[in-house]
């Protein structure tokens, strides 16, 4: 304010009618004024008379001094030295007024947009003033609130108890914790105000809504929870990576996991079931890499399913020279001789000949075999691991396969469940393949986690080989997302051969997941999707959650 003074301001001679000199350090009187152009500490008639006694305004003791007079236009502003006023110049009341009214509207400001409530209370507990933030906190309006009496207020049950009768009777600043009628919990702080006579003025409350502390502290421990569990997922995932071959981070696999472990170093025949593509050969290898045979024999497959009836049995047991014609010179050993202290993985075992099914079987019983053509027995030792992605109990029963054979295989049997069954491994299958394509193309292709979430809700037909190969396909063309969105929406799930049906709940559950996802998918809102296909929403809510794609 002090940049505002006028330090020579000249008074208006009567006599001479005009403005002269001016005021200084020893006026203390203005013996001649102008009608309208009042100034000074005391001004005075032209009799001498007292017209009007003004106190002046001490700088830095504020503005309480102050008196609106008529015809008073500047002020007389003072500083005090050594307990003497030393006159410093004059500030037009405008000026005085312009200043007040900044302070008051800044006040004014920070009272009504403050987030916590606040309200301006007599002693005696009459609400004089109220911000616009007690509405939201005791559902009241703002011009309600102010001119009730706290009593009032309580007994109307807005509040359960007030702080002002306590910080009346202490003097102090007092805080509680109390209930609003809306149910919120509220810290409530009151505040006292004295005036210059050290006489208790208003009691100034402020009101916290803790129910939102509450909760952020809720959130952030809800936060911190989750990164604990995002710490031990990753933990379980670096852990679920088995010399890079067998991804997984779902229950299911992990169990699979397990008995895989319990399992590689015995020389137990495996049988793995599974529908195509779900990983059976992965597993396989699996169980070879962990057990001893890795260092001692390798690890040879065949799939019984591509190689023609008439030749299978000289690949897995080979041939003497001159068995048959066009027999090579010095014939040619077969698998089982060549899988020697390692491991031999017969893929679609379901699809060998019986008449092979039989000699397979003297084979494991007897642990030798002759090469077609031979006459000597060859001594073998290598473990054998099936799959097939039929039904062999099925094919028992048909006559298709032998009974002998199935409980010979089927010392440990391991059934991975198809990928829509265990949707927690996309997301993980989806980073290992994009990271193993992206080297093989010399990439860095990432996916949006909306194609992710979109993934997730594709039934997967073809299982992780599927999953693979549309992971490829995305790579490949740069990371376009329409790939998959097409992909995705052109599989047709729709024709159904019942030849095809091996148990019709499941067929029908699959058939509904798809109905399902391809209305939401055209809906957008699963209100629109219930609402075409004649359901009620919660409905559709509970099949996403027992198909597990609710995520």
């Amino acid at each position: 304010m002090i940049n505002y003074l006028i330090p020579n301001y000249p008074y208006f001679d009567m006599e001479k009618k005009q403005y002269i000199g001016s005021l200084n350090v020893n006026h203390t009187t203005l013996p001649h004024v102008s009608e309208g152009e009042y100034i000074g500490i005391e001004i005075r008639r032209e009799d001498g008379s007292l017209f009007i006694e003004m106190p002046p305004l001490v700088l830095a003791e504020g503005m309480k001094p102050i008196q609106i007079v008529d015809h008073v236009y500047h002020y007389p502003v003072v500083e005090m030295r050594d307990r003497r006023p030393y006159y410093l110049g004059v500030i037009s009341l405008a000026t005085i007024y312009q200043f007040l009214l900044n302070e008051f509207n800044e006040l004014d400001a920070i009272i009504e947009n403050s987030y916590d409530g606040l309200y301006i209370s007599t002693p005696e507990g009459i609400n004089l003033r109220a911000n616009p933030a007690i509405e939201r906190l005791t559902g009241i309006k703002q011009e309600f609130f102010v001119g009730k009496s706290l009593s009032d207020l309580i007994s109307m049950g807005v509040f359960s108890d007030v702080v002002t009768p306590k910080v009346v009777a202490t003097k102090k600043i007092h805080s509680t914790i109390q209930r609003v009628n809306t149910g919120k919990e509220t810290l409530v702080t009151g505040s006292p105000v004295f005036d210059k006579n050290g006489e208790l003025y208003r009691v100034i409350t402020n009101v916290r809504d803790v129910s939102e502390l509450y909760q952020l502290k809720k959130d952030l421990e809800d936060v911190e929870k989750e990164r604990v569990r995002l710490e031990n997922e990753l933990k379980q995932v670096n852990a679920s990576i088995l010399h890079d071959n067998l991804i997984f981070q779902s229950i299911e696999m992990g169990k699979i996991a397990k008995v895989i472990t319990e399992i590689s170093h015995l020389d137990v025949s495996v049988l793995i079931t599974g529908e195509s593509g779900v990983g059976k050969e992965v597993i396989a290898e699996q169980i070879h890499r962990m057990s001893g045979r890795k260092s001692t024999g390798g690890y040879l497959k065949i799939n019984c399913a591509a190689i023609p009836r008439d030749l299978i049995e000289s690949e897995l047991f080979g041939y003497e020279e001159g068995a048959f014609s066009g027999a090579k010179k010095g014939g040619k050993i077969g698998l089982f001789e060549a899988a020697d202290k390692g491991t031999l993985f017969l893929d679609e075992i379901g699809e060998l000949p019986l008449e092979m099914q039989a000699k397979l079987l003297r084979v494991l019983q007897d642990q030798e075999f002759r090469r077609l053509g031979g006459t000597r027995n060859i001594k073998t030792d290598c473990r054998i691991i099936a799959a097939t992605n039929q039904d062999l109990t099925l094919l028992v029963k048909e006559r298709k396969f032998r009974q002998d054979l199935y409980f010979r295989l089927n010392i440990f049997p391991i059934s991975i469940p198809p990928l829509r069954e265990r949707k927690e491994d996309i997301e993980i299958l989806v980073v290992y393949f994009l990271e193993k394509f992206n080297k093989k193309y010399n990439k860095n292709i990432t996916m949006p986690y909306d194609m992710v979430t979109l993934l997730k809700r594709f039934n997967w037909p073809g299982n992780v080989r599927e999953l693979s190969n549309l992971i490829e396909r995305y790579v490949v063309l740069s990371g376009e997302k329409e790939i998959i969105r097409s992909y995705v929406q052109s599989v047709e799930y729709a024709t159904i051969q019942t030849s095809e049906i091996r148990d019709l709940k499941k067929t029908v559950e699959d058939f509904e997941q798809k109905i399902i996802l391809d209305t939401l998918e055209e809906e957008k809102s699963s209100y629109q999707a219930a609402l075409k296909l004649g359901v009620s929403q919660s409905y559709i809510a509970r099949r996403l959650k027992k198909y597990k794609l609710d995520d």
